[in-house]
């Protein structure tokens, strides 16, 4: 076994067995909702707080899966520390739901969910943008559109651009978690779709760009 795959799985075994022995102590009805305010507004049965356990294995078996079915497995070779630290963060959020959710479940109001969750979504954007450019041509992984998949040159064009964007986005979604509470589900919307739809445009005029100038040179 590889040593990061050690490391991941004493992560796991270390979540297992708090959530083992704080399981017999936890209420009936354990929150797993905090609404725009950062305020828990849902409970669900103590058996949740197993979930964050789904979410650390998701993160650290989903890459490695995607990695072996995919036609382009041979560039994730490439790119191996980008797939290793998207696991990291993957897992590290598990890690930060569960023990918002532990301590939430004794002390409901010792915790802002916003004051944890606009930093750790920030930091996704920045850690993710800076890692796109190094992203190599694959068809599960990083942007894909029509036009970057038709195109490596558009791919590679595309993420670097797409990188400059989600790492503007993380400092905007920092610099969001001091807005009114009635403005928040709103700006958040405008940032994730700010940061989807701009790559996905400039990848179709960069495509348009490539052919325009094929076409040329035909001429």
């Amino acid at each position: 076994m590889k040593k990061k795959n050690i490391i991941f799985l004493i992560g796991f075994i270390m979540m297992l067995l708090i959530c083992l022995w704080f399981y017999p102590k936890l209420p009936q009805q354990i929150p797993t909702h905090w609404n725009a305010q950062g305020k828990i507004d849902s409970y669900s049965a103590k058996s949740f707080v197993f979930m964050p356990l789904a979410i650390y294995l998701l993160g650290w078996g989903l890459i490695p899966f995607t990695a072996k079915i995919d036609p382009k497995k041979e560039n994730y070779k490439r790119f191996y520390s980008v797939q290793t630290l998207t696991q990291t963060i993957l897992c590290f959020f598990s890690v930060v739901i569960l023990a918002m959710t532990l301590i939430a479940s004794y002390h409901p109001k010792a915790i802002n969910a916003n004051f944890i969750m606009f930093p750790l979504l920030a930091l996704l954007f920045i850690v993710i943008g800076n890692s796109m450019p190094k992203i190599k041509f694959n068809y599960t992984f990083g942007v894909k559109t029509p036009w970057t998949l038709a195109n490596e040159t558009v791919w590679y064009k595309t993420h670097r651009f797409s990188g400059k964007v989600w790492v503007i986005c993380g400092f905007v979604v920092l610099a969001g978690m001091f807005l009114p509470s009635k403005w928040i589900l709103s700006f958040l919307l405008g940032v994730i779709l700010t940061s989807a739809l701009l790559p996905f445009i400039y990848s179709y005029l960069s495509f348009q760009n490539a052919t325009q100038k094929k076409g040329n040179k035909k001429l």
